[in-house]
C-alpha cells in the first residue's frame, strides 16, 4: 500500500485568534519544551537600551561641552532603541506560533508525535555526536513506521568568538535488518573543499558503481565491502537513489537509513511530506528488502546451524569491520587556518601590511 501523509493542517486557514489560544495553551502548560524563547530576546533588550544610551549620550555630551545635549541623545536613543526592539520581538512571533501550532497538528492527523525542542538525538550518523549543545527542533516522529524522524537537527562548536552553529535538516527510516555502514556522499551540495559532511571518511573506501549513479554520488563502503554494496544497490534501487534523493547525503547505519540537507525538508512544507512518502514507497522500499535478506559472510552461523537458517539478527549480523566506515581528518582547512596564522604571525612581528607582502 502507498505511503501517504494527511497535509491539511500545513495549508488550512488559520486565525489569530486560534493561534494566540494555542500559545496561551502550551505556555500554560508548564511543558519546558514550549517555553517562550523571546526572553533571552528581553534580556538583551533590557541591558542594551541600558547601556548604549549612556554610552551615546555621554560620548555626545562630551564632544558638546554640554550635560544637556547628552541627556536629550541619550533619551532619543532610549526611546528608538526600545521602540525598535518592541517591533522585532513581537513581529515574527506569532509566525512561529502559527508554524508550532500546524506541525502539532499534522504530527496528530498521522499518528505522529511534536515535539517544538528535543534533546540530543541517540542515532549514530555522520551529522551526530559533534560538538555540544546538540538538539533538534521542530521535531516530528513515530514509533511505528518507516518514517521515524523529522526536524531540525543543530550542535555548536568552539568557543568565544569561533563558536558556530551548525544546522542540519535529517530524517530517520527504519529498516528491517542490519546493514554495513554505507554513505552516499551528493555531489551536487559539495564546495570546493569537497564534502559538505562534517564528518569525513577514508578516501581508500570509495567505491564506484558506474554509470550516472556515480556521476551524483560518491559511494563509501567499508574496505573488502565492495562485493556487499554491489549486492545492495541493484540497477532498481540506484535509480530510485538518483530519482529522488539525489539532492541529500544519504547515509546506512546499523538498521537506520539517513537523510541530510541543509535547506530542504521542513516540516510545514506539504511537499517535505510528499517527497517522503515517495523515498519511502521507492528508496526506503527496496532498502527494507535489502536488509530483509542481506547476509554478512563474515559472520558465521550459531554453533550447529547451517545456511540461511542460522541468520543472525541485531547489531551482531555485520561483522565489526563493516559496522563503521574508517575516519579521516579534513587536512585542507586545517592546512588554510594554520597557514592564515602563520601569515598574520609574520605580519605582526614585522609590522607589515597586505600591500607590502603582495604589492600592486
Amino acid at each position: 500500500m502507498a505511503t501517504t501523509f494527511d497535509t491539511r493542517a500545513l495549508t488550512r486557514p488559520v486565525t489569530p485568534e486560534e493561534v494566540s489560544a494555542f500559545r496561551r495553551a502550551k505556555l500554560a502548560s508548564g511543558d519546558p519544551r514550549w517555553r517562550d524563547p523571546r526572553w533571552v530576546g528581553v534580556l538583551a533588550l533590557v541591558v542594551f537600551s541600558i547601556v548604549f544610551p549612556l554610552v551615546i549620550g555621554a560620548n555626545v555630551g562630551a564632544t558638546a561641552g554640554s550635560w544637556t545635549v547628552g541627556l536629550v541623545t541619550g533619551v532619543v536613543v532610549l526611546v528608538v532603541v526600545v521602540v525598535v526592539g518592541v517591533v522585532l520581538l513581537t513581529r515574527g512571533s506569532p509566525a512561529r506560533w502559527e508554524r508550532l501550532l500546524r506541525a502539532e497538528e499534522l504530527a496528530r492527523a498521522n499518528g505522529m508525535e511534536f515535539s517544538p525542542r528535543s534533546g540530543t538525538p541517540p542515532y549514530q550518523g555522520a551529522i551526530f555526536g559533534i560538538g555540544s549543545d546538540r538538539k533538534v527542533v521542530e521535531h516530528v516522529w513515530s514509533t511505528r513506521g518507516p518514517v521515524a524522524d523529522v526536524g531540525t537537527y543543530r550542535y555548536t562548536t568552539g568557543s568565544g568568538k569561533n563558536r558556530s552553529t551548525h544546522t542540519w535538516r535529517f530524517a530517520a527510516i527504519r529498516l528491517d535488518g542490519h546493514l554495513p555502514h554505507l554513505l552516499l556522499d551528493a555531489k551536487v551540495n559539495n564546495t570546493f573543499l569537497g564534502s559538505n559532511l562534517p564528518t569525513l571518511f577514508a578516501k581508500e573506501q570509495r567505491l564506484g558503481l558506474g554509470g550516472e549513479f556515480d556521476r551524483h554520488f560518491d559511494l563509501y563502503s567499508p574496505e573488502q565491502y565492495g562485493h556487499d554494496a554491489f549486492y545492495i544497490f541493484t540497477p532498481d534501487l540506484m535509480a530510485h537513489l538518483i530519482d529522488e534523493t539525489a539532492a541529500f547525503d544519504v547515509e546506512v547505519v546499523d538498521d537506520w537509513m539517513f537523510l541530510y540537507t541543509r535547506n530542504q525538508l521542513r516540516i510545514t512544507d506539504p511537499a517535505t511530506w510528499q517527497r517522503l512518502a515517495r523515498i519511502s514507497d521507492t528508496v526506503s522500499a527496496r532498502m527494507r528488502d535489502r536488509s530483509r535478506s542481506y547476509r554478512d559472510d563474515r559472520v558465521p552461523p550459531p554453533p550447529g546451524v547451517a545456511g540461511a537458517s542460522g541468520r543472525i539478527r541485531g547489531p551482531q549480523a555485520i561483522a565489526p569491520q563493516g559496522r563503521r566506515l574508517k575516519r579521516r581528518v579534513a587536512w585542507v582547512p586545517v592546512v588554510l587556518v594554520a597557514g592564515y596564522m602563520v601569515l598574520r604571525f609574520v605580519m605582526d612581528a614585522f609590522d607589515l601590511r597586505l600591500t607590502d607582502l603582495f604589492p600592486g
